[in-house]
């Protein structure tokens, strides 16, 4: 387990990320805040994706409020928990990982177990959280080098996300009173750039929420 001020870090790092109205009900049944998943805790999961060497996402303007709900993080545990009742994590856990992904691959960094997990678990056809994209999209998956994914794949992909989580985030927006017109919720930050770590935290957060239990290890 991690030491006590390793704990009091993560608990100041994290603190008010879940919502009051944000019950564990809807984490699914069976879930406990304090349990461990595998022989690794969340907490753990947690500490290592804020010591890990960060580099900085550029928002692309494809849709910010999905690109920024790494820095918000109390306004994305809500909404993953409406996605959860939806039964649509798969759409926001896919572009967390993917937005992680872009960020790392455009500084040059090795991406392959990422994209491996976002390959074996999302974009395959039958896999476990398969997400809908389109056709054209999915034909050019088994050209990309997982090490280094195309830029523009990146972006295509990123974009059929998008399209996804917008039916969602509509219906979520309606419960968004007193107003559920806004694009964005009252007091949401819109920095230009967020650090990578921020956006693996976002991904570990969500798979919590969602009871997916931590990143999974791809075999090599």
């Amino acid at each position: 387990m991690p030491r006590k001020f390793e704990r009091l870090q993560l608990q100041q790092r994290v603190a008010g990320l879940f919502p009051p109205n944000c019950k564990l009900a809807c984490f699914g049944p069976g879930f406990n805040a304090d349990s461990t998943v595998g022989a690794e805790p969340i907490a753990r999961l947690l500490l290592q994706a804020l010591r890990a060497k960060s580099t900085t996402y550029h928002l692309h303007e494809i849709d910010g409020k999905f690109e920024l709900l790494a820095a918000n993080p109390q306004t994305l545990a809500r909404f993953a928990c409406f996605c959860v009742k939806e039964f649509s994590t798969e759409n926001l856990l896919a572009f967390l990982l993917l937005q992680y992904i872009d960020c790392r691959a455009t500084a040059g960094y090795d991406v392959g177990n990422e994209f491996g997990v976002l390959h074996d678990d999302f974009l395959l056809k039958d896999s476990a959280l398969e997400v809908n994209i389109q056709s054209k999209v999915r034909q050019v998956i088994s050209l990309q080098t997982f090490s280094q994914p195309e830029r523009e794949f990146r972006l295509a992909l990123l974009t059929d996300l998008t399209g996804n989580l917008n039916d969602t985030w509509s219906r979520y927006s309606l419960s968004n009173k007193p107003n559920p017109d806004a694009q964005y919720p009252k007091g949401f930050r819109r920095p230009r750039t967020i650090p990578s770590k921020d956006i693996m935290t976002a991904y570990l957060t969500v798979r919590r929420i969602a009871g997916k239990g931590p990143h999974p290890a791809r075999q090599k």
